[in-house]
């Protein structure tokens, strides 16, 4: 009887990630002992064996090119999930932006649906806050000159100045609330990768040797 593991995780494409934490989005062509070549919207590009860190791909397996101790690969955060901190949002060892990190969620629906209503909200609300922003030092300039000149109607400015800073406020609450669901977005995947692991699936067929298979898929 033969039984074989593997780990099922679903991804849009290979991803690279290379030891200066820049991950490449692609689909891996051949992998040599001195270089990997990999499809471009211009055409193949290649990279340095011994520059890359991994590769993790499109079926969830993982290749490496190099050893790590126990605490380099926990450090590294080389786990299938994203990360999100201060520093930005890292995946299995690499950084990456949140268009990619949208990507990277694409199969897994519940996950990327808050992405993307929650990605729209703080593009819009960044928008929002930057007209807000200016908007209001304009409209602080004009009130404050209008009072250096002594203008006695300056019911205009005020009112401008007031919804400026309304728009900013608005813009940046905006901002907030979907930086906050795209996070989420992050844990609902994160939780799918954890789930999906901690599954295993039997599955019955025939070895290559011709006798009867089980096959254990996590």
């Amino acid at each position: 009887m033969l039984i074989t593991m593997a780990t099922s995780l679903s991804f849009a494409q290979d991803v690279i990630t290379l030891k200066s934490s820049t991950l490449i989005f692609t689909k891996v062509l051949t992998v040599s002992d001195e270089v990997i070549k990999y499809k471009h919207e211009f055409g193949t590009l290649s990279v340095d064996v011994e520059d890359v860190l991994m590769i993790t791909y499109a079926n969830g397996e993982h290749q490496y090119f190099q050893k790590f101790t126990e605490e380099e690969f926990d450090d590294l955060e080389i786990d299938d999930m994203i990360h999100y901190n201060a520093f930005g949002i890292k995946y299995n060892g690499g950084l990456t932006s949140w268009a990619e990190a949208g990507g990277i969620m694409v199969n897994n629906q519940d996950a990327y649906k808050q992405y993307k209503s929650g990605r729209g909200m703080a593009i819009g609300g960044t928008t929002l806050s930057i007209i807000g922003g200016v908007a209001t030092i304009t409209s602080g300039a004009f009130l404050l000159a209008a009072n250096k000149l002594s203008i006695s109607n300056t019911t205009g400015f005020t009112i401008g100045l007031t919804t400026s800073v309304v728009v900013l406020g608005g813009g940046i609450t905006l901002a907030v609330i979907g930086t906050n669901k795209v996070k989420r977005s992050f844990e609902t995947y994160n939780e799918s990768v954890t789930k999906s692991k901690n599954t295993a699936n039997l599955s019955l067929g025939i070895s290559d040797t011709g006798g009867l298979a089980v096959r254990l898929s996590f």
